[in-house]
């Protein structure tokens, strides 16, 4: 085997015993990793019913390849709520009990990392089955 180096490019070659090359392939190195996108913002949180709470979001990157939705009971203890594609900007969050204040928070993805977080939303669901208004998007 025979290998050579420039740059950012490796070259390999398999010789057979006589020296003729077998087989060959290059590999180049990308050096330049895509930068994180940009966050996304605007972030509201309404209640629509009693188990349901509807999450809207602006999409300000033109190079994610998706969102990570989190969700909060206490507003400092975060879970993994959904992950959702590029260019989608609302998620409707069901199954939820009555009578609770969630709070959420959306980044966006892709190749080189997540971006931050967006502002804090939260809504409570009331026990009534009535939605309750948007009450905070710090």
């Amino acid at each position: 085997m025979v290998i050579d180096v420039n740059g950012a490019t490796m070259d390999l070659k398999y010789l057979n015993n006589n020296g003729t090359v077998r087989d060959y392939f290059t590999i180049t190195k990308d050096s330049t990793p895509p930068a994180p996108p940009a966050a996304p913002s605007s972030l509201g949180a309404t209640a629509t019913s009693a188990s349901n709470i509807n999450l809207a979001w602006t999409d300000n990157a033109s190079d994610e390849t998706g969102f990570d939705i989190e969700r909060s009971l206490d507003g400092a203890n975060w879970s993994a709520l959904a992950s959702v594609g590029s260019n989608v900007v609302s998620y409707s969050n069901g199954g939820l009990a009555a009578s609770t204040t969630y709070h959420y928070r959306v980044r966006a993805k892709n190749g080189g990392g997540a971006s931050g977080f967006s502002n804090v939303a939260s809504a409570s669901v009331l026990p009534d089955g009535d939605a309750a208004l948007e009450e905070d998007t710090r």
